[in-house]
């Protein structure tokens, strides 16, 4: 049965009962601890999930903040005064789980709750409100509640749950995979070419990105439509001016019709693959060279005309520039050098070239996603609750091993304020950690 664990101010305790009671109607558990001092019977305290003698209550208070179907926070002037750790902890855990419902005791001011975005709405349960209104807020709560319930239910359910090799290159990269959606519906709908730029240091693991932004959208769900992957070669060694028409020479070899960069031989080769299309270009940043981004634009017009020729193509032109291994701890673009040119210099000119395209309108706008970054411990404890949905031992288990790549990070020491690899692990260190538990036998 789903049980709520109930956050709170240590005074407010005997101001829990008509809470407990109205979530006991409503057919759910209730994790409360100390449950005596809130003045219930010995009787009612058997209904509880609570704290035991014997156990070390961190251990307990963590296992169900996990398992927990929802976290009520509920607010009042002693819990603001008090300022108490472990309920801000556990208020981290409601955000960090997408399970925290809120409500206030008082009649206090939003404004002087601590984290107000912890909770998109914080439901007045002020017993000193109109019974009709009081009345009201309880039943407001309960289907805040039976929502966040049902939210992480389905989520529980979703396409990801057959989980296999790519499992663990599904954590984050929620803003890069959520640009591309935003390419692949437009397309979709009006067909065209769409050039996309990923950026990422190789221990990013950008290539098992590339196949994770073609099975799943942000979400972890299948996607309806997988694209036609088509690997081209690019042009090196190729003088500026030439480079279009070596480029469209190359994407005619690929495309099963040499002899030439003819436009329309191109446009034919595309429409026989029947489907979309995602042609990925793998860039090593030591080949950059100085005149890089006037490249780009010289492979954007080639695109440019074959969107132009067969305007109900649905293609994503893909860069992936790969740069040299880098430790976390960078913003916005590592630094340091993967060959002659500056990593952050290739950076700005990409952004500088984006900007410009979305000026003029000249050349097909280039998305040049964020670049890929380590993983956080926030995103890290939110991947292994989705990867393995069903709360038990396994699912313990794999969040050890992910609190083990994080030392000092466990969810109820060191959450707030400065803490150790606060700037996350790599992505070739997270999957390779965690692999074994997704391959199959």
């Amino acid at each position: 049965m789903p049980f709520v664990f109930i956050s709170h101010a240590k005074n407010d305790k005997p101001r829990l009962r008509p809470i407990v009671e109205a979530l006991w109607r409503a057919d759910f558990k209730v994790w409360l601890d100390n449950p005596q001092d809130a003045g219930f019977t010995s009787d009612e305290i058997d209904q509880f999930l609570r704290l035991h003698a014997g156990g070390r209550w961190e251990d307990e208070i963590l296992e169900a903040l996990r398992d927990a179907s929802a976290i009520l926070v509920c607010w009042s002037r002693k819990s603001i005064d008090e300022n108490r750790r472990p309920l801000h902890d556990e208020i981290f855990a409601g955000k960090l789980f997408n399970k925290l419902v809120a409500c206030r005791l008082d009649d206090i001011e939003t404004k002087d709750i601590p984290r107000t975005d912890a909770a998109q709405q914080i439901v007045n349960l002020n017993p000193e409100q109109p019974a009709p209104q009081l009345e009201g807020a309880f039943n407001n709560l309960i289907s805040d509640i039976r929502r966040v319930v049902q939210r992480n239910l389905l989520e529980s359910r979703s396409k990801i749950a057959s989980r296999n090799d790519l499992t663990p290159y599904l954590a984050d990269r929620r803003e890069q995979i959520r640009a591309l959606d935003a390419v692949l519906e437009q397309i979709g709908e009006t067909g065209g070419v769409r050039p996309v730029f990923c950026v990422a240091p190789s221990n990013e693991r950008p290539d098992e990105f590339f196949d994770r932004a073609g099975l799943f959208d942000a979400e972890w769900t299948a996607r309806d439509v997988r694209w036609q992957e088509i690997e081209v070669d690019w042009p090196d060694r190729v003088p500026l001016r030439r480079f279009g028409e070596a480029y469209g020479q190359i994407l005619c070899r690929k495309l099963g019709r040499p002899g030439g960069a003819d436009i329309g031989s191109i446009v034919s080769a595309l429409h026989d693959q029947g489907r979309q299309i995602a042609a990925i270009h793998r860039l090593d940043a030591s080949e950059w060279c100085i005149d890089g981004s006037a490249r780009i634009e010289a492979w954007l017009g080639v695109w440019q005309q074959i969107a132009a020729a067969a305007p109900k193509l649905q293609v994503v032109a893909w860069i992936q520039l790969r740069l040299r291994a880098a430790n976390p701890g960078w913003k916005e673009c590592p630094g340091g050098s993967s060959g002659v040119i500056a990593n952050r210099h290739i950076w700005r000119s990409l952004k500088a070239l984006q900007a410009r395209l979305a000026a003029t309108g000249r050349l097909p706008a280039l998305e040049v996603l964020d670049v890929l970054p380590p993983i956080s411990f926030a995103d890290a404890i939110r991947w292994a609750r989705r990867a393995q949905p069903e709360a038990g031992a396994k699912r313990r288990e794999l969040e050890r091993e992910v609190e083990r790549l994080y030392p000092d990070m466990g969810l109820l020491r060191g959450l707030i304020g400065p803490k150790p690899r606060k700037y996350g692990v790599n992505h070739e260190v997270f999957a390779d950690t965690l692999a074994s538990h997704f391959q199959k036998p």
